[in-house]
This record gives C-alpha cells, structure tokens and sequence, in this order.
C-alpha cells in the first residue's frame, strides 16, 4: 500500500569502505542462509551476475495486490497486451495491515500462492512483501501507528510477542507451501523502515536488526525454509537508508523503494550499493500518479543505476500501464528481462564447454593492462584469475585489447579464450617480448564465441594480445578466461647469450685477468654487508607479493570510497597476514570527519573476521592526493 511521504534533505558523511580480498575476485554470490536449496542459491548467483553481464540485463518486475484484498494477474495480463511481455518478477503482499479482525493472523494471507506457483511453472521469478498488522493491538489493524515497546516483538512472554509469533507462524506457512512446491521467493519483509509511516518503521536501529535477525533464525532454522532470498528494501526519501541494515549475514539483496517523478536524481544508490550486495529497485513508480512516462525508469537505470539487478513497479495507478509508449519502452529495452528470459543455471555464469588444455596456464594471475572495462567490475585481471565467474569487459567499441604479461620471456604455442555473451568475432592473438614490436601469431575471423582455441608454431614472448578488430555483438568484448599455454620459461632466454660466448678468442685478455687484485674486493663482499640479502629473500616486495585495485565507488555525490582490494601471494612461502598493510591515496573536499569500516575480507574461501582489519587516516602531500588510509 503506498502512501504520501514528504521529501527531506539527505546529508552523508565521508565514508571509506574497503573490501580485503586475500584470495580472488569472485563473481559467485552466496545466499545468507548456507542451507538454501540449490535452485535458490543458482537464482541468486544468477540475479547477482547480472550486472557483470555485458549486456547489462535487468530482470523487470510487477505487483499483482494484496492476496486477501484485490489480488489478481488482470494488471499483469493488461501490461502483457500492451507490451508483448509477461513481467520476469510478479509479486503479492501476504498482509492486510490496514485491516483488523478478531484473529489478527486471518490478515496474514497466501491464497495468492496459486497463481505464484503458476507464474514460477511458466518460468518466471516469485518475489513477496508483507504488510504487517500491528501485533499491538488484540484485533489487529494500526499500520501506522508506533508499538509502545518494539522490543516486545522479541519477547514471546508479552502478548505483543506472542502474536508476532504468530504472525511468523502464519508467514512461513505460506511461504513453506511455496518452498514443498519448489518455488524460491524474493523475500522483503520490513520494507521502507527508515520511514515513519509503518509501525516498524523509524524504530531504534539496533533494535530493528535483533528483529530482523530473529525472524531469519526462526524461519532458517525452525521452520526450515531454505527457499529465501532476503531483500532489505529503505525508502529514498529519508535518511538512514543503511542505519537498520542488519548485516551480510541476513541478508541477499539491497534495494532501494523509489516513487519519483524524477527518477534520474535518485539519491540513496551508492550508499546502499556500498554494502557490497547485489542491488533493486525493490518498488518504482511515479510519485505523482497518472500518465507517468516509465521510459525515464528504463533510462535512469541503464546511466546512473547499472548495477540494478530487478525493479518492481507498483501496480494501480503507479502502474506502467498508465503510458503505454512508456511501458513498451521499458518492457522491450534491450537491458530488460521478461519472463521466457530467465535461464537460471546457463547465463550470465556458464562454466565453459571445453575441456580444458592439459598444462600450466602461463597467465594465470600475472599482469594485464587492457585497452578499457565498461564498468569497475569486470576489470582486466578477471580474465587471467582462474574463475569462471568473473570476467573482463571492455567498452562497447571494435578496436579493443587484453594483454598479459607473463612476467619474463616464455616459450608459448597457444592461446585459449573463454568468451562470455559478447565475444570477438575478429581477432588476432599477438605476442612481443618487449611489449613495442609485436607478432600476429594467430588470426580469428567470423569467431561465434563459447571457447576458441588458437594453436601457433612455438615462438618465445613475455606479452600476450589478444586484438580485437570486430565485435559479435552490440556490446564490447567479454572474456571469463584468457589463457596462455606453451613450454615455458625456455632457454632461448639464456641462448641468445651462448652466441656471445664464442668469443673465448678475447680470453687471451687474460692478461688483464692478473688485475686479480680487483678480486680481492670480494673478500670486502663477504662483509656482513651481503648476508643482510639474505633479509630480502623473504620479503615479499621481491616480488612475491602483488596488490590490484578495484574503485566500486568514487562518486563525488555520495562521499563515500568503496575500493576493493585483492592480494595475491605470488611466491613459494607463507605470509603473516598480520604484517600486510596495503595503503590507499586519495584526495578529499574540506575537512569532515571520517570514518573507515571493512564489510568482507577472505582468505581464499574462508571469511576473515572484519573486525581484525583496521584501519587509519594520515595527513599526505603529493601530487593528486592529501590523505592516505
């Protein structure tokens, strides 16, 4: 149910954000709750890679009404007729809050499970909000009237706690009738708490989270409802939009609910997005009903929120249908998924068809230098980190490049390239040994992307090119894997010099040879002087080490840095994570305060407590910055 809600100003403070990864970057999404079933988890990886897809896809969405007040697909039907296309995402409200009854729980409602099963059946996305009615009162009703005590509803001792359990009870019924049914739901309880309109809204933060987790345990745990994919939805126009945010452990999705007529100046998007979760726009609609323009939806999305994996627009007269230029516009934009798009397993994450070439992949998290990325999460050295879900992107131009440095002169035969989506219809593969003059080794035309293996006579080179001279799709190139295979670090490196050895005839300088007074001088050399070298061996800055950056978030409009670090220990031994310090230059506007937190860090596969990652402020002069953290 929507409501007016006046605008406020919004003032952030100077945020840094960092994430520490001491393994790879990942492109793999994990649900909250690690007992999902297995569809749950491939539709959430699957919604999370979206927007590291080339293509950008955005899965669309639509509500069908409260289940026991109006719910009907007529709406859904109507924006088929006019678009052609069934939403990818249709949803119901289980609550009636605004309603009151003797049993307060017959407000709770899931006879719209039905048609959910159905839409799910015909290969669409199920998603379900609640409109809660207030467990205060014994009857039911107040949707927008505060609790006295909001902690009560963690008291089941209170008879305030005791209804909300068994408004929890009634919820995972429904929501358990569709799991045995095999549907996985978009699940978004609590939306717009940062507003003051709900009785849960605008509620003491710490007290909302205990809330929010205790419903995750009960429902994971007691019901055993693994079918879930938590959504954590505030409203735009208020502040504190991550003030309730209960943690990555609660929750799979963040969103924003967003009624503006505007939708271009939007605040509120990288704030939420800086919590490292893949993002929706989890309402949308006009804020002023009426004939509204959705087509400023599609275009808001597509240039100022591109990590938008699904947006949900209200129905009613918020509804697309209200424009019907409008909602073709947005239902037939190349970025928006329908229903009959959605192919949970397959895209955006295939795992590649060919086996792979038997041998050391000489690429293999070694440098790369690319011609462009179409956006900072699919950056170069995705394409060389051993992942089949990450992946490089350049932009959406023919002439573009991806070039590995293999770090010395090797023997290399072969070139493999996993392509994603968008792929390189023309190409070659060209290789240098000093990164100037270069050698077209192998030549690609009328490639049809999945895998292309380029085999070549063996030729000695330390860079790998892959250049590319025609796209196969509108967008640019798109590679999981770049690989380089051949025999190695060769001894044609040392070979060149062998030619220069014949020149024994000049040994007869060994007249010059008595100047082994000179050598005497290695008698200083074994001063204590050189077993300090045995200090560098184990340093890492011998090259054992190696750090590669990621900006997520630079923009000025929502002060806030969101950098994303990855670590690579390149060497044979160990390293004391304790000791790593990994320093961050930038430059800032004035003199607010700031304040630094750290959202993930692994180590490999295993999480690492963020609280054993600190970090501080100094004060720097250089060229392009004035503190470093």
């Amino acid at each position: 149910m929507k409501v007016k809600k006046s605008l406020i100003g919004l003032l952030l403070s100077a945020m840094l954000l960092s994430m520490l990864n001491v393994s790879g970057y990942a492109a793999t999404y994990s649900t909250a709750n690690s007992n999902a079933n297995q569809k749950t988890k491939d539709v959430y990886n699957w919604l999370g890679n979206l927007p590291n897809n080339s293509s950008n896809r955005v899965v669309s969405g639509f509500f069908g009404g409260y289940s026991n007040s109006g719910f009907s697909t007529s709406q859904m039907e109507s924006l088929k007729s006019m678009t052609g296309q069934y939403p990818g995402i249709f949803g119901c409200d289980y609550g009636s809050g605004w309603a009151t009854a003797n049993d307060p729980t017959t407000l709770i409602d899931y006879n719209c499970n039905s048609a959910l099963k159905t839409y799910w059946n015909n290969g669409g996305l199920v998603t379900i909000d609640i409109h809660y009615p207030s467990p205060g009162p014994s009857n039911g009703g107040n949707l927008n009237t505060k609790l006295g005590n909001f902690s009560d509803l963690l008291n089941t001792s209170t008879s305030t706690g005791q209804r909300w359990r068994a408004y929890l009870d009634k919820t995972a019924a429904g929501l358990a009738d569709l799991q045995s049914a095999g549907v996985t739901v978009l699940f978004r309880p609590f939306h717009e708490m940062n507003g003051d309109w709900f009785w849960w809204g605008n509620q003491d933060a710490n007290t909302f989270k205990n809330v929010w987790i205790d419903m995750f345990n009960y429902f994971k745990n007691t019901k055993g409802l693994n079918n879930l994919i938590w959504v954590y939805g505030p409203d735009i126009s208020r502040g504190n939009k991550t003030a309730y945010y209960p943690g990555g452990s609660y929750v799979d999705i963040v969103g924003l609910d967003a009624y503006s007529d505007d939708p271009s100046s939007i605040s509120g998007y990288s704030e939420v997005t800086g919590l490292g979760k893949p993002f929706a726009f989890t309402e949308i609609g006009p804020r002023t009903t009426g004939n509204f323009d959705y087509t400023k939806w599609i275009n808001a999305i597509k240039s100022q929120f591109p990590q938008t994996v699904y947006f949900f627009a209200w129905n009613d007269s918020w509804s697309p249908t209200q424009n019907s230029q409008g909602a073709n516009n947005l239902m037939n934009d190349s970025w928006t998924v329908n229903r009959g798009e959605i192919n949970i397993g397959s895209t955006p994450t295939p795992t590649p068809t060919s086996t792979p070439p038997s041998g050391t992949n000489l690429a293999l998290n070694k440098s790369v230098t690319v011609s462009s990325t179409d956006m900072a999460s699919n950056p170069g050295y995705a394409a060389v980190d051993g992942n089949m879900t990450s992946r490089w992107s350049s932009a959406y131009t023919d002439q573009e490049s991806i070039t590995v440095d293999l770090g010395s002169v090797q023997s290399v035969n072969k070139a493999v390239l996993y392509w994603e989506t968008a792929y390189g219809k023309n190409y070659q593969i060209q290789t240098s040994t000093d990164g100037s003059s270069w050698t077209t080794v192998a030549t690609k035309t009328n490639g049809t992307g999945g895998t292309d293996t380029l085999s070549f006579a063996d030729i000695n080179a330390r860079y790998v090119k892959m250049n590319g001279t025609q796209r196969g799709t509108q967008w640019g190139y798109s590679l999981y894997e770049f690989q380089v295979y051949g025999n190695g670090t060769s001894t044609p490196t040392p070979t060149p010099t062998p030619t220069a050895t014949p020149t024994p005839t000049p040994t007869p300088t060994p007249t010059p040879t008595p100047t082994p007074t000179p050598t005497p001088t290695p008698t200083v050399t074994p001063t204590p002087t050189p077993t300090p070298t045995a200090t560098p061996t184990p340093t890492p800055g011998s090259g054992s080490i190696k750090v590669q950056l990621v900006n997520g978030s630079t923009a000025a409009s929502s002060n806030q840095l969101y950098p994303k670090f990855r670590v690579i220990n390149t060497g044979t031994s160990s390293i004391n994570l304790t000791d790593l310090k990994v320093r961050y230059y930038y430059t800032k506007d004035g003199s607010q305060s700031q304040a630094f937190s750290v959202d993930w860090a692994a180590n490999g596969n295993n999480a690492i407590p963020t609280s054993s990652v600190s970090g501080s402020f100094v004060s720097a002069s250089g060229t392009n910055t004035d503190t470093y953290v």
